[in-house]
């Protein structure tokens, strides 16, 4: 696990890696740390999956460990170390999408009236006026902008 996050650290943003090596230390290690390559077995992920889901793991978690989980052995069968890939015997994990709730315009205009003057409030009236997705907003540079060329 080690040396194929060492690897990704070439090819993938930091953040990324970052993130991996999260998912590896907080869910995949301390339950499958100490097995050996070789023994790891698709009913052996089937649990781990399991275990994350029953105490109370987000589904996007328990997917993202999976594909981890099947990129990491993945890379074991091309060096050689397995023969195939355990993961590949194992079904992804669904994500089941929540209903999205959407505010009423008065809910909007209340949201607004309320945030004013508060340090979100421009924040929240952009995303209201735009159509932005949650995170969008919090992505935005100043060098995004283009003040030669305002648009709607």
């Amino acid at each position: 696990m080690e040396a194929w996050l060492d690897g990704k650290e070439l090819s993938r943003r930091p953040q990324t890696v970052n993130q991996y090596r999260a998912l590896a230390r907080q869910h995949i290690l301390p339950r499958m740390g100490n097995m050996r390559l070789t023994d790891l077995q698709p009913l052996h992920l089937k649990q781990l999956y399991r275990s994350r889901k029953e105490e109370g793991r987000g589904a996007r978690t328990v997917q993202m460990i999976h594909t981890l989980m099947h990129a990491v052995l993945k890379q074991a069968v091309k060096e050689g170390i397995l023969g195939r890939n355990p993961a590949a015997a194992v079904q992804r994990p669904k994500v089941e999408l929540a209903e999205m709730h959407i505010l009423s315009e008065g809910q909007a205009q209340r949201l607004v009236i309320a945030s004013q003057n508060t340090r979100y409030g421009m924040l929240f009236y952009l995303a209201l006026m735009t159509g932005m997705r949650e995170g969008e907003p919090l992505g935005l540079k100043w060098s995004d902008l283009d003040w030669a060329n305002p648009a709607l």
